[in-house]
């Protein structure tokens, strides 16, 4: 065999042996940003979403703020977290949403792939929603918690559950994120019958107290950490949430197929009106924050 044929051999087998690899892998990156639970629903799901759509492997990295071990432990333990220290972004493109996160990115067509912001958009997940109740799927001891201390809860047949955010507890009183009035919620009661027990969850319960309508019956749930607070609202039978992250997704999550879901009509000022689904039932009223100039006058207006 000349030179020249063995060399053609060589190429031919190589060809042959290169053929043969598996396609490069489909990998997707995310960084958890540093904020609350219901954010963390939102990057988790659109991350998830996306891989279903088409990519094979993901890598989820998370910051060491807020309650993440809680999280971890409660909310996404499903769920594998990549170690920092794996964590190789090169060569990849980057989709981010952190100026517009309520807007819908298309999700460009390339082999790796880094998510950057909150995704706060149903187009990301929605279509996998069946997935989605399996992998934030509720912690069993959390659930034997709820079911031996609130056994009414699930045997009382017209219930509601409520959520109340006070975001100016949070933020202070001029800030873009409004908080939900006597009037919103009077309304959203309407909807139900007069027979209707009506349970309230909420991270400030004694303001809660104190704007909630007093003509109906009413249970304030206390003193309990937040991922009890949540796992209430997600099996209620019917739910009324404020704007937020927290309640949006106890109701997104909510399995019951009957179910009646009140949301108000605002979001945030600069968000009027953001990503719920059609079915849920919008109320139109006024903020605090647009209807008395300070927190004391909105308290005092409550007698």
């Amino acid at each position: 065999m000349n030179f020249a044929k063995f060399l053609f051999f060589l190429l031919c087998i190589s060809y042959g042996l290169e053929s043969k690899k598996p396609p490069p892998k489909k990998v997707l990156e995310i960084c958890m940003p540093p904020s609350q639970l219901g954010n963390w629903f939102f990057s988790i799901a659109a991350a998830h979403g996306i891989l279903w759509d088409g990519f094979d492997t993901i890598n989820l990295f998370h910051t060491n703020l807020f309650h993440h071990e809680e999280y971890k432990k409660h909310f996404f333990h499903k769920i594998r977290f990549t170690p920092s220290s794996e964590r190789v972004w090169r060569k990849s493109v980057v989709l981010d949403t952190s100026v517009n996160p309520h807007d819908y990115v298309p999700v460009p067509s390339v082999d790796r792939l880094v998510l950057a912001g909150y995704f706060q958009n149903l187009n990301y997940f929605d279509h996998h929603k069946d997935r989605l109740l399996e992998l934030f799927s509720p912690l069993k001891e959390d659930m034997d918690y709820i079911q031996t201390k609130y056994p009414w809860f699930f045997e009382t047949q017209e219930l509601c559950c409520i959520h109340f955010r006070n975001n100016i507890q949070e933020v202070g009183f001029k800030t873009i994120f409004f908080t939900p009035d006597t009037e919103y919620f009077e309304k959203a009661m309407a909807y139900f019958p007069q027979n209707t027990l009506f349970v309230v969850i909420s991270d400030t319960i004694e303001i809660a107290k104190q704007i909630m309508p007093r003509t109906k019956k009413i249970v304030f749930i206390e003193k309990e950490p937040f991922w009890i607070d949540f796992n209430l609202l997600r099996f209620a039978k019917n739910l009324i949430i404020s704007n937020s992250t927290f309640s949006w997704w106890a109701a997104y999550l909510n399995p019951h197929q009957d179910k009646i879901i009140i949301r108000p009509n605002f979001w945030l000022e600069t968000h009027k009106d953001i990503f719920c689904p059609k079915e849920w039932i919008k109320v139109y009223s006024t903020p605090v924050n647009l209807r008395y100039k300070t927190v004391e006058e909105w308290l005092s207006s409550k007698g």
